[in-house]
């Protein structure tokens, strides 16, 4: 017989994860996406990674970029770091065509 543990999820892990989606800053859209990303997120640094971890696109300052052009990279799953001076932050996007 094999015994296996089971995590439990009870009212504190609720509530870590409410916490979570409270202190996101930004916003991507629209996800899944054709190539064309909104942002809505404070001034700050732009990362974003493919799902191998390669970093393929840097933008150093937001402060006038509101969109970000993924539709030349193939279609999959994008990770998007968001940077501030007070914060990092992380997102998923998925680029479908």
């Amino acid at each position: 017989m094999v015994h296996i543990p089971c995590i439990q999820t009870g009212p504190n892990h609720e509530k870590s994860e409410s916490l979570i989606a409270a202190e996101s800053k930004g916003h991507i859209f629209p996800n899944p996406g054709t190539g064309i990303f909104n942002l809505e997120f404070p001034p700050g640094e732009l990362q974003v990674f493919n799902a191998v971890g390669k970093m393929i696109l840097f933008i150093g300052n937001t402060d006038d970029i509101n969109y970000v052009d993924l539709s030349g990279f193939s279609d999959g799953i994008y990770f998007v770091k968001y940077i501030t001076s007070e914060s990092s932050e992380y997102n998923k996007i998925i680029l479908s065509r």
